[in-house]
């Protein structure tokens, strides 16, 4: 009998998807910049910009004159650049009067790709990008234009490819593609994560560490020259260039300039702030609480931050230890904030009213073998939801606990739903006693009962992918859904249901 009501359920679900309707965009806001690389631009309309790599955005600033705010170049994701990863680093080609970025992400590129693309972000033509046998990539970050007036690889494109084991490599492309040399900098250089990268005269390049505050001249063969270094940015500088005059722009991804002299030392008055809206700290997930969007954040470590619903201001609320979910709960009509631990299997309230994290709430009993996921929190019950996670967690799976953590039961959102796996839950006020879950799952919002009894369906528009939803149940946007954008974090949708 259960075996038959399972197979309901899943048909009824795919029926609902068959006829899902479709969520509206009622508003998009990037809540903050995260800049991976810079570069300048020597010829077209854009001559003498520094152009900006901002999530998935192109925005530029032109560096002679009177200081102006940054203007949007375009959307990469909306001009169809880039469809489902957002790139790590970005050069101006000079010879060709293009841009080009790096794809990465296997799942979705087989066959990994440069893509370039004019200073209007169209005219998109596609090489791949063909890498020697044996080297196997972990991640991409920072790229750069080799010159004409360089005396090796000349009128190519140098990137940093962190293998495997995250080690720099710094690989030589030429315009087809093909990589046609690699250097393996030397120590310290060899086996730190390498960020950002410059071409520098009269030939070399600029290399930034991860975490390690400094930076070197890595030689073409590869020997370690000047340096240690500062890093411009205590945080780490993703974007780097040379200007004609041989000083050295340096950007954080908090869009945060600075110049330098060839030794790194920050020049007098340079220092310039291009950021963008509240300036969220890669804002990874969102909720809703009074009047206000709360944000787990942070890219060295976790952080709860808010930005009223005007979008003014970033506030900082805490510090978390590391391991939190990706996702905060808020308890409506309070200031109290929901984190869970997944290693631990245990979560924490933030009370923003007197700034104190509470004791943690061990919740080990309602998961012996998974990790506790993403919470979402009931004010009609006053039960907490946490997603299961780790190898052993059902990715459809929610338990249901008390604030003291006592187990009450457990959601099978896949045999109610259909689904086969839950990015987010959120809960919200409706006409029915108990109110309502707004569940993010298989790319798709469905509206269920608190028991999982699936009441609608709605498929995102094209070209959105969000990691989690949150419902928005006060403020000027009551009644619709905060949701983050999967691939350029600080960008919020607002659909509406």
């Amino acid at each position: 009998m259960i075996r038959s009501w399972v197979c309901v359920g899943t048909l009824l679900g795919l029926f609902v998807h068959a006829s899902a309707q479709t969520a509206t965009v009622i508003e998009r806001r990037r809540v903050g910049s995260n800049v991976e690389d810079i570069t300048l631009v020597d010829k077209g309309p854009l001559s003498k910009y520094l152009v900006m790599l901002d999530g998935d955005e192109l925005r530029g600033v032109k560096l002679t004159g009177q200081p102006k705010p940054p203007e949007l170049l375009c959307d990469l994701s909306a001009m169809g650049v880039v469809t489902d990863w957002t790139p790590r680093g970005i050069a101006w080609v000079s010879k060709t009067k293009e841009f080009v970025v790096h794809d990465l992400w296997t799942p979705f590129h087989p066959v990994t790709e440069l893509i370039f693309f004019d200073d209007k972000c169209q005219h998109v033509r596609r090489v791949p990008a063909i890498y020697p046998p044996g080297l196997l990539i972990g991640n991409t970050e920072g790229m750069d234009y080799v010159p004409k007036s360089s005396p090796q690889w000349r009128e190519h494109i140098a990137m940093i490819v962190d293998d495997e084991n995250f080690r720099p490599v710094i690989a030589i492309f030429d315009l087809d593609g093909v990589i046609v040399h690699t250097i393996r900098p030397d120590e310290p250089v060899a086996s730190t994560y390498g960020l950002g990268l410059s071409y520098v005269e009269p030939g070399g390049f600029r290399v930034t560490l991860l975490g390690a505050n400094e930076s070197w001249i890595v030689n073409f063969d590869g020997t370690v020259g000047a340096g240690p270094l500062p890093d411009p940015h205590a945080i780490g500088s993703e974007g780097l260039d040379q200007d004609d005059d041989g000083t050295l722009l340096a950007m954080n991804y908090r869009a945060q300039l600075v110049r330098t002299s060839t030794s790194l030392e920050v020049l007098p008055g340079s220092e310039r702030s291009l950021v963008y809206g509240p300036n969220i700290p890669r804002a990874l997930g969102v909720a809703h609480q009074d009047g206000r969007f709360v944000f787990r954040a942070g890219i060295y470590g976790n952080q709860l931050n808010a930005t009223e619903d005007s979008f003014a201001h970033n506030l900082f609320l805490t510090t978390l230890t590391s391991g939190a979910a990706p996702v905060p709960a808020t308890i409506g009509g309070t200031r109290t904030v929901l984190v869970s631990f997944p290693q631990d299997r245990s979560f924490q309230l933030y009370d923003d009213l007197t700034q104190t994290l509470e004791a943690p709430v061990d919740v080990s009993a309602a998961f012996p073998d998974a990790l506790s996921g993403p919470p979402a929190f009931a004010d009609s019950t006053s039960e907490v939801f946490l997603l299961e996670r780790g190898e052993l967690g059902r990715p459809a799976v929610a338990q249901v606990v008390g604030l003291d953590g006592v187990s009450l039961r457990e959601l099978d959102l896949g045999a109610t739903l259909g689904v086969a796996a839950v990015d987010s839950i959120s809960w919200r006020p409706s006409s029915a006693p108990l109110g309502e879950l707004v569940v993010l799952a298989d790319g798709r919002i469905w509206i269920s009962d608190l028991d999982g009894g699936l009441i609608a369906s709605f498929d995102l528009p094209s070209s959105v992918a969000l990691t989690n939803v949150a419902a928005v149940n006060d403020g000027i946007y009551a009644g619709l859904v905060a949701g983050m954008e999967a691939l350029d974090t600080n960008r919020l949708y607002l659909l509406d249901l």
